[in-house]
């Protein structure tokens, strides 16, 4: 498995519900819709279900915006403010997998023995497929698979894992392996 790196950066982000003019605009595109209280964030890999105070930022690829959630506790342990929308993100080391790396990798046997994660060699436009913030996802084979946080228990055993998938453009632009 590879180690990378979010590349250190200053970034805009939103409080979801806290009536921001870019909250408004991907309302009117139809990007973020809020139905029962729920919010619900159309990103690359699918909708996301998030609440209000998460935040989100926007990635912009080919001309189109795409919104991703962040819990609140997340966003605010990972990001420190510096002034209105403005945030520098934090970043640390983490364990990312790509299609072709070992699946012996005890990261990967718990999502997969778990069911948290699905691959699809027969069907590379949607190789991984997994049910984070409350939606189902998907990515192409090319994808990053990055652990953000894994949680074991005093005997070593792993028992939860933080993880997302990130679009392979995105993870080259926003991140440097180590």
């Amino acid at each position: 498995m590879k180690t990378a790196q979010k590349k250190r950066t200053t970034l805009t982000a939103y409080e979801l519900g806290a009536g921001s003019p870019v909250e408004a605009q991907l309302k009117l595109e139809g990007k973020i819709a809020c139905r029962d209280g729920k919010y619900f964030l159309a990103s690359l890999e699918g909708v996301q279900k998030a609440s209000a105070g998460d935040f989100f930022k926007v990635t912009r690829l080919n001309g189109e915006n795409f919104p991703y959630p962040n819990s609140r506790e997340f966003f605010l342990a990972n990001h420190r403010k510096l002034r209105g929308d403005l945030y520098e993100q934090l970043t640390k080391p983490l364990k990312v997998w790509f299609k072709g790396d070992s699946l012996d990798e005890p990261e990967m046997k718990f999502l997969l023995e778990d069911s948290k994660l699905t691959l699809e060699p027969q069907d590379p436009a949607h190789y991984f497929k997994t049910f984070l913030w409350g939606a189902p996802l998907d990515a192409d084979e090319d994808a990053a698979l990055i652990f953000y946080d894994v949680q074991r228990d005093d005997s070593g055993a792993i028992t939860a894992i933080d993880f997302n998938l990130v679009n392979r453009e995105i993870f080259n632009r926003d991140y440097e392996l180590l």
